[in-house]
């Protein structure tokens, strides 16, 4: 994950978590993730587990696999399929 990703997310989480409003300290009492993590993600210093991303997505109005695929955890849509097909002569 490079730094822009994770400020990327982080500012995604952020932006959704000022609008719905809820402050820093309510999204850490409604997830169980503590103030000083959510607010390293926000500022990109840190980048969330899939344990984490479970944990904010509801409070944050996300469904989880929304979550996982802004967070690029699992893709929209999973690669095609490779089939290596084997002539016999």
């Amino acid at each position: 994950m490079t730094p822009d990703n994770r400020n990327d997310l982080g500012k995604i989480l952020k932006q959704q978590r000022v609008v719905i409003p809820l402050t820093i300290s309510e999204l850490a009492a409604k997830s169980g993730v503590s103030q000083s993590h959510l607010a390293r993600i926000e500022r990109g210093k840190r980048f969330p587990s899939a344990r984490i991303l479970q944990k904010i997505a509801q409070p944050l109005g996300f469904k989880e696999d929304e979550l996982f695929t802004r967070a690029a955890i699992c893709p929209l849509k999973p690669p095609p399929l490779r089939v290596r097909l084997s002539v016999q002569e």
